[in-house]
């Protein structure tokens, strides 16, 4: 992760503490740098703000698919429900792809 991006996107969010998309890329930074439980928070409080922010819900299901496998195939179906919906097929793909591996392991 680099500190300087993270700090950048910190500063961001004090102006824009609502703003899903620096929530999200903040979780994602977290990610990277080894620090789940601080990423988690932030895709929490992504869904929080807006339950039709899709990115998110292929995150969780990452997220949680070695810790909480019940849980990372509801947010593949609830994020595949959404891609529905939204018609976008390219993140539906990707989603039933992954509930498919989760669903076989």
């Amino acid at each position: 992760m680099s500190t300087s991006r993270l700090n950048q996107l910190q500063v961001l969010l004090k102006e824009s503490p609502n703003d899903v998309f620096l929530l999200y890329a903040i979780a994602l930074e977290y990610i990277a740098s080894g620090e789940p439980s601080n990423a988690e928070q932030y895709f929490k409080k992504v869904l929080n703000l807006d339950v039709n922010y899709l990115p998110v819900y292929y995150q969780l299901a990452l997220f949680y698919q070695e810790q909480d496998k019940a849980l990372a195939i509801r947010y593949c179906k609830e994020g595949i429900a959404l891609a529905q919906q939204t018609d976008k097929s390219k993140t539906r793909m990707e989603l039933q792809s992954l509930l498919d591996q989760l669903q076989d392991d």
